[in-house]
């Protein structure tokens, strides 16, 4: 069971004393104070306001939607964990082998337009991968949204991104006819490294999930579904 509790501070799960909201007609969802990001992390769960010894509001949210779970099998699903890892790990370092060679073209402002970039989406989807391995088995929908989704969305941009700067690169060797050898090789392994971790993009996208019952009981209060 998923559980939080609150108390009244929360400018975010507590009704609104703005003078705006008191005519609004109790229950609506007009007279709830939220950002999206709350919305976004507590969506499937119901808020249950109760008062405690002391006569304060406390807020208890419980887990209530359908839970997401993996559908493959314990042990093919910590090898597709394992192999996520590897495909990150080995696209970063094809494309710090292949920047940190000593030819003109990682120099070039050109390459450097996309290269640049892709270091940051590199350790982005370093930490997506992170989160994505330590997810639990049977998620609640941000926990599904914050570890897949948003995976495949950040493997999916450092694939372009790194893709691009590879073939710059290319296009760079085939122009200037400056070390063509060696700037192609360099250019084939960051599109190697770009395949990588288009690979992840691809293979979460068909990795099966389903809905599984969520049988938890959320006690006496005044209830708030989260949408």
């Amino acid at each position: 069971m998923a559980r939080t509790n609150q108390k009244l501070d929360d400018i975010y799960g507590v009704k609104s004393e703005r003078s705006f909201f008191k005519g609004m007609p109790e229950g609506t969802t007009s007279d709830w104070v939220r950002n999206k990001r709350y919305h976004d992390h507590f969506r499937g769960y119901t808020e249950v306001r109760t008062t405690d010894e002391h006569g304060h509001v406390v807020i208890e949210r419980y887990y209530t939607s359908p839970w997401t779970v993996s559908g493959l099998s314990e042990r093919n699903y910590w090898i597709v964990r394992i192999l996520f890892a590897l495909l990150t790990l080995g696209s970063g370092a094809l494309y710090i082998y292949a920047m940190s060679q000593d030819i003109p073209a990682n120099r070039h402002w050109a390459v450097a337009i996309p290269g640049l970039p892709f270091i940051i989406f590199l350790i982005l989807l370093i930490v997506r991968v992170g989160i994505f391995f330590a997810a639990p088995r049977k998620m609640t929908l941000w926990d599904f949204e914050s570890s897949s989704k948003k995976l495949r969305q950040m493997a999916l941009i450092a694939a372009i991104v790194e893709a691009l700067t590879g073939i710059v690169m290319g296009i760079y060797a085939l122009v200037t006819k400056v070390q063509v050898g060696q700037t192609l090789l360099c250019s084939f392994m960051v599109i190697v490294g770009a395949i990588c971790i288009a690979a992840i993009y691809f293979i979460e996208k068909r990795l099966p999930y389903k809905e599984v019952a969520n049988h938890t009981e959320v006690p006496e209060g005044e209830q708030y579904k989260i949408r």
